[in-house]
């Protein structure tokens, strides 16, 4: 059964926090409550993925990308009244848990068999939000993106030449030189940043890269701390150029519409 099934559970769950600033953490790793004016917000790593409404809604935010974290799909049901499956690469839908108490597969995600399951949700990687009275979704199954053209083409150009002066950074050992310091300084592989997988924050600074073109300081060491993470350790210069390759590829979509080449409604 989730730990939180509507607003109100979310309200006297974060009523028993110590430290209401810092959150209530969940009993589920990695998960903890926020409140945010009389709204409340949960998030997984520090990232948000839902919002609960006092009108009863349940906003999904899908971990802001096409790709979430295994750990959110394999929890997120402890915590949440939803159900994220994997129908493919870079394709995910959640589902809700219509009764939470059932222990019935099909029963308590509210489809009839497996092709359901496969078939039915909304699409993970945008806003969603869930009547937590009627239980039913009040968005659309697909989302309608718009693409500028011009916009789209200066996005080509930008995107081409940050990735060519990141590679020759790699090429140069500038990311392993920082790697090197990183380690001699006694920080460890798992505690850096996953730009595969970026926060607000860390989204900002490649937009800033892609816009401006330039690699800044801190932008370089979060590539080496993501080179890092990605393969535990050091990296040599082919898997960080795959981790480069990673980051541009898995988060096209959210650059683009930070950038404003790619409009999502």
């Amino acid at each position: 059964m989730p730990t939180i099934n509507n607003y109100d559970d979310a309200a006297a769950l974060f009523a028993k926090a110590r430290h209401p600033a810092k959150g209530k953490p969940l009993d589920v790793r990695h998960w903890r409550l926020f409140k945010d004016g009389d709204e409340f917000v949960v998030n997984y790593l520090n990232v948000q993925v839902c919002r609960f409404l006092p009108t009863g809604r349940l906003i999904v935010r899908g971990y802001g990308a096409r790709n979430p974290p295994q750990g959110v799909v394999a929890t997120v049901d402890r915590a949440l009244p939803i159900r994220i499956l994997r129908r493919g690469p870079a394709h995910y839908r959640v589902h809700a848990v219509t009764d939470p108490k059932s222990k019935d597969v099909f029963r308590m995600y509210g489809v009839t068999g497996w092709e359901d399951m496969l078939a039915g949700g909304v699409h993970l990687w945008h806003d969603v939000t869930f009547d937590l009275t009627s239980r039913v979704w009040l968005s659309a199954p697909e989302v309608a993106k718009t693409t500028d053209p011009v916009a789209n083409k200066d996005w080509m150009r930008k995107s081409r030449h940050i990735r060519s002066v990141f590679a020759v950074m790699i090429r140069i050992g500038a990311v392993s030189a920082r790697i090197d310091a990183l380690a001699a300084a006694g920080e460890p592989w798992y505690s850096g940043v996953q730009l595969i997988k970026p926060t607000g924050t860390e989204l900002a600074a490649l937009v800033r890269a892609v816009d401006t073109g330039t690699v800044d300081d801190a932008l370089l060491t979060m590539f080496a701390q993501s080179c890092r993470r990605a393969y535990s350790g050091s990296a040599d210069t082919e898997e960080q150029l795959i981790v480069l390759s990673n980051i541009f590829k898995r988060n096209s979509l959210a650059l683009r519409t930070a950038l404003g080449v790619v409009t999502v409604k």
